[in-house]
């Protein structure tokens, strides 16, 4: 239980609330991160470039 976590999800996604998206964070002892993108359930198509840089920096780390 000592992975770290990253999270990214959309601020007004109708399935995943921020609180929901958040309660992740209690699945690890490690390092959690939440990213919350302007967007509903599909941030991911409006929001392309920036997921593929958070993706890159997380397999990076």
């Amino acid at each position: 239980m000592g992975g770290s976590i990253t999270v990214l999800t959309g601020d007004a996604d109708p399935r995943t609330t921020v609180e929901e998206a958040e309660a992740w964070g209690r699945h690890t002892s490690g390092r959690f991160r939440i990213r919350v993108f302007p967007g509903g359930h599909f941030f991911l198509t409006r929001h392309q470039q920036a997921v593929n840089e958070e993706i890159a920096r997380e397999l990076g780390a």
